[in-house]
């Protein structure tokens, strides 16, 4: 998880505590972490991949997410240095390499983050959805209707729609 208990309870100011209580709330961070990996189109929490492919761009190659370190790197059979390769999102060029088109490559990578490494953006972002998910829970989901004690009525209507939260994070998308 990129985000722990003690960081949620602290943004929510909701300290309550139990087993069960612990669980939704859990729940409902991983929830929310993977309604933003689905919306950036790759993993958010730190993963290892290695690849074999064939390029088929000629400036750059373009690996399946936000590469954070490259490990290794054949291009053609020929081992790069990890000092000449140049990360840029999911993006890598290598010193003094002209044309990457119809090349071998292999590679090992590393894309996402841990809970140390990620950018606060992604914390605060995941902690808004995890909350607004944690909020729906004790049947606050739906149409809520309330009669006061003047006899004004007042109608409820909760949706969920996290765009607005997520476009905080469009510089990372896919």
């Amino acid at each position: 998880m990129l985000i722990d208990l003690e960081y949620f309870n602290n943004f929510t100011n909701d300290f309550e505590t139990s087993t069960d209580v612990d669980e939704i709330k859990t729940d409902c961070i991983l929830s929310a972490q993977k309604i933003a990996s689905n919306y950036l189109g790759y993993e958010i929490e730190e993963t290892n991949i290695k690849e074999v492919f064939y390029n088929i761009y000629n400036d750059f190659i373009v690996l399946r997410g936000y590469v954070t370190k490259v490990n290794t790197l054949k291009i053609d059979g020929t081992t790069i240095d990890s000092d000449d390769v140049t990360i840029d999102k999911y993006y890598i060029t290598i010193s003094d390499y002209t044309n990457y088109k119809n090349v071998k490559v292999e590679v090992d990578y590393t894309i996402g983050w841990t809970d140390t490494t990620v950018d606060n953006i992604f914390k605060v972002v995941i902690a808004e959805i995890a909350t607004l998910l944690y909020i729906q829970t004790h049947k606050n989901i739906g149409i809520t209707g309330l009669v006061g004690s003047d006899g004004m009525s007042r109608t409820f209507v909760n949706y969920t729609n996290f765009d607005k939260y997520l476009r905080k994070l469009e510089g990372y998308r896919r």
